[in-house]
């Protein structure tokens, strides 16, 4: 594809190279999309977000950046709270914890870097400042402001029983609001996006009820 600027003629990449991996597994940063298909996709769009990244006009479909939006949200939020409530626990509940704490900063840095890919944005640069770093860092005095609510329920929680309670209810109202929104959008990005942040819900949500029938 070219474009012509002040009467020169260059070469610019195709609308889906810009889009990046939509199609890609997200729980896998190094896999490899079909561009095709996220070509077709966006020929497809009519309403659209216009972008302006690098002086090229970027396309990036509202759809996307809302699951994304939600999922960077819920991936923070259950970073906060699986790293605060692990501090709690007995060493057997604690390491389980703490692997879920990792596993959702794992998921915020996918979601992320995606969401910036599209955008070019700083908008979650604060948290991602945090949640680069390695191990299990602390959370800063912003995130403890959003999230102080369900920093009170941890210290109020008197039991493993309680910690996994919160926890069920965390992975459960992420999934709903994930599957749910299936039925709101109509872009294929869109869907699928939505179908892979209700998958890495839906897996913790399993682990959680396990862990449930031990400490009942």
């Amino acid at each position: 594809m070219r474009e012509v600027k002040n009467g020169k003629s260059y070469d610019t990449p195709a609308v889906s190279d810009r889009l990046g991996c939509i199609g890609g597994e997200l729980d896998k940063p190094s896999a490899k999309c079909n561009l095709t298909g996220a070509n077709r996709a966006a020929d497809r769009l009519n309403d659209e977000t216009e972008l302006e990244a690098e002086g090229l006009a970027m396309v990036v479909h509202p759809d996307t950046l809302a699951a994304l939006t939600a999922g960077i949200q819920s991936e923070v939020a259950s970073y906060v709270f699986y790293l605060e409530a692990s501090k709690k626990t007995d060493s057997d509940l604690k390491a389980t914890l703490q692997h879920l704490a990792r596993e959702e900063k794992e998921h915020f840095q996918v979601l992320e870097r995606q969401y910036d890919s599209l955008v070019r944005s700083e908008k979650w640069i604060s948290a991602a400042d945090i949640l680069k770093q390695e191990g299990l860092p602390e959370i800063s005095e912003e995130m403890t402001r959003r999230h102080q609510a369900l920093l009170d329920e941890v210290a109020k929680a008197d039991s493993n029983l309680a910690i996994l309670d919160i926890a069920l209810r965390l992975e459960e109202e992420a999934c709903d609001l994930f599957t749910s929104a299936l039925d709101q959008v109509e872009s294929p990005e869109g869907k699928e996006m939505f179908q892979r942040l209700a998958r890495f819900e839906q897996g913790h949500v399993n682990k959680i009820t396990e862990l449930k029938k031990k400490y009942a």
